[in-house]
């Protein structure tokens, strides 16, 4: 089972792409997401399982990229093709 208090968060940007990065810092589990919906470049904090956006507060899936709740309920961050080493 994933100890959450050592899930760790990471937004960066690659090739013109924001993004935001969820992982275990062993790598046994990690995310990728683009920040990007619509026009909008979302700012997140961790919060348990959720990623949530600063400006909105709206509360999407770390597992899923799916908003489940605020102003962005039922969007989805695009998942970016990422690997564990």
């Amino acid at each position: 089972m994933t100890n959450l208090n050592r899930v760790r968060l990471l937004e960066d940007e690659f090739a013109r792409v924001p993004l935001v990065l969820v992982a275990e810092p062993d790598a046994l589990a990690a995310f990728a997401y683009s920040r990007r919906v619509d026009e909008q470049v979302l700012d997140f904090d961790l919060r348990g399982r959720q990623l949530v956006d600063r400006v909105t507060q709206s509360r999407f899936s770390v597992l899923t990229g799916r908003g489940v709740s605020g102003p962005l309920e039922g969007e989805t961050l695009a998942r970016v093709p990422a690997i564990t080493a």
